[in-house]
């Protein structure tokens, strides 16, 4: 999901204040209009050009303008958002004044902002088409995946959920718990992108989630579900899943990010997955599978940020994860895998990490 700035252009409320939202700009509200800038503008003396902009959307007329401090030092502006209620670019590009640079929106109406770029030179500004860019991203506060219904096909074991509406579904089974899902979203338009991770959520008991070529299961085991459980998984390639995690336990004790692959080391149990490409690894064990992990990422330049989180996808079994004060597992009890299981891990200092769940 998209993640969005909400302004509301409150007129003549403060005069000094000034709000941080979503940990990127500054809102500085003032008279009759916010003034959204950058914490800071980078001097770069090389360049004599600048293009910057923001994606808005808006149903009111003039809402937003880029504004920028022109090589002569009068003040420049952009054309407004059109109030067409869609988003639209929003900036412009210019010889700036590298004394006094100066670069801002003005905003006067409800809109909503994504994806602020600024580049220095001529070339174009060119926002990705997502937000957050191939190597990596961090944010603060809470992150909300949109939940959507997902109900039984009229007949069969296919099931298709809404590809577009969230990550998160509540398995609707319309007073018949006691159903099959064999496949999940067959179709090729419906299908999700590699690396997507859904959960299913079940508020009654009995529906069964089979292990097959479509839906590969830890340990080749059924999901059956009982009240209030779920079953994560992730996409796969030709419309296929393999399974994250599980919480089908009952009472009585009875559970578009992306995907990388994740070599041993040449020699020794310090292992190093590639930092940059994604949250989910594939450990390939390269036909040998009975090796042992006791460190992950040890040197300084590959260290996850603190608070990264990590799974550890095995197709075999006989991994050894072993825990140590590097990588600090639940009751100190190593991992070690078995077919289509998994473990998840946190980023913590110094380059250790805390285990926070396992599918093994």
């Amino acid at each position: 999901q998209d993640l969005l700035c909400h302004v509301h252009a409150f007129v003549a409320l403060y005069r000094t204040n000034l709000l941080r939202l979503c940990d990127i700009p500054l809102y500085y509200i003032y008279t009759s209009a916010f003034k959204l800038q950058s914490d800071k503008t980078l001097l770069t003396p090389g360049h004599d050009f600048a293009t910057f902009g923001v994606y808005a959307r808006s149903s009111v007329q003039g809402s937003i303008t880029a504004v920028m401090r022109y090589t002569s030092g009068s003040i420049i502006s952009s054309a407004s958002h059109s109030g067409s209620g869609k988003w639209e670019f929003i900036g412009m590009s210019a010889l700036y004044d590298k004394d006094s640079p100066y670069f801002y929106f003005s905003i006067v109406g409800d809109v909503d902002l994504t994806a602020p770029t600024l580049t220095f030179g001529q070339s174009p500004a060119t926002p990705g088409a997502s937000l957050m860019s191939s190597s990596g991203a961090r944010m603060s506060g809470t992150l909300t995946t949109g939940v959507a219904p997902c109900t039984p096909p009229s007949s069969g074991y296919y099931w298709t959920c809404p590809k577009n509406e969230g990550n998160i579904f509540l398995m609707d089974m319309q007073g018949d718990p006691d159903k099959r899902i064999i496949r999940l979203n067959q179709p090729t338009a419906d299908r999700f992108d590699r690396g997507t991770v859904i959960t299913l959520m079940f508020t009654e008991a009995g529906t069964r989630v089979e292990h097959s070529g479509y839906i590969e299961l830890k340990s080749g085991a059924d999901f059956v579900s009982v009240p209030f459980s779920s079953i994560t998984l992730m996409a796969d390639t030709g419309g296929t899943w393999k399974e994250v995690s599980r919480n089908n336990y009952d009472a009585s004790g009875t559970h578009t990010g992306s995907v990388a692959i994740c070599f041993p080391p040449t020699s020794g149990y310090y292992w190093t997955c590639p930092k940059n490409e994604g949250n989910i690894f594939f450990l390939d064990m390269q036909g040998g599978t009975d090796q042992t992990i006791i460190r992950l990422n040890q040197p300084t330049a590959d260290r996850f940020d603190y608070g990264t989180v990590i799974t550890m996808m095995f197709t075999d079994a006989g991994t050894r994860v072993r825990h140590s004060g590097y990588i600090k597992l639940k009751n100190s009890a190593d991992f070690v895998s078995v077919p289509f299981s998994s473990i998840t891990l946190m980023a913590d200092t110094g380059g250790t990490w805390i285990e926070m769940s396992r599918n093994n």
